[in-house]
């Protein structure tokens, strides 16, 4: 079964052993039809049962069974919340899950340009990680930048190539 981030804990909140949570998607929906989750922090795992997410404002909430107090929620800060892609937010045409485009090799006019390793979060845009013969590069993954993604031949256009230089 293969699993997709969902989000990030970002902290503790009150003093239940809430939990505040970044949507990876920017949509939650998806979190409240969740019963239970996998926590990965320091390339350590556990699975979790959910008794609850809400809203509090624009903050999303979440309530792990057996996290009842703020010092046991703060110690899962920075984790990554992990679910089955199944239960993952939907997608919208042109939308990718970011695990999708990890290892896509990178193209411009059929010619391999090197490979995607990693994303980050950007201010503006995502950033891809990508590795070339001659170092290592942060592309925006914006469509001034980045053209057709092909999912099947596990590619990426590049329509900036000097972007890597």
């Amino acid at each position: 079964m293969e699993r997709l981030v969902i989000g990030l804990v970002r902290t503790s909140h009150g003093l239940k052993g809430d939990l505040k949570v970044h949507s990876l998607s920017g949509e939650v929906d998806h979190f409240f039809c969740l019963e239970e989750v996998t926590i990965r922090k320091n390339g350590r795992e556990k699975i979790y049962a959910v008794e609850e997410f809400k809203l509090l404002g624009e903050i999303l909430l979440m309530k792990l069974r057996g996290i009842d107090n703020p010092e046991d929620a703060k110690t899962l800060a920075a984790a990554e919340i992990l679910v089955p892609r199944n239960l993952a937010a939907p997608l919208e045409e042109d939308e990718f899950y970011q695990a999708d485009l990890v290892g896509c090799r990178v193209i411009h006019q059929g010619e391999d340009l090197g490979v995607v390793k990693s994303i980050f979060e950007g201010g503006a845009a995502d950033l891809l990680e990508v590795v070339t013969p001659g170092g290592t590069y942060m592309v925006p993954f914006q469509s001034h930048y980045v053209g057709a993604v092909d999912l099947d031949a596990r590619t990426l256009e590049l329509t900036a190539p000097w972007l890597l230089q």
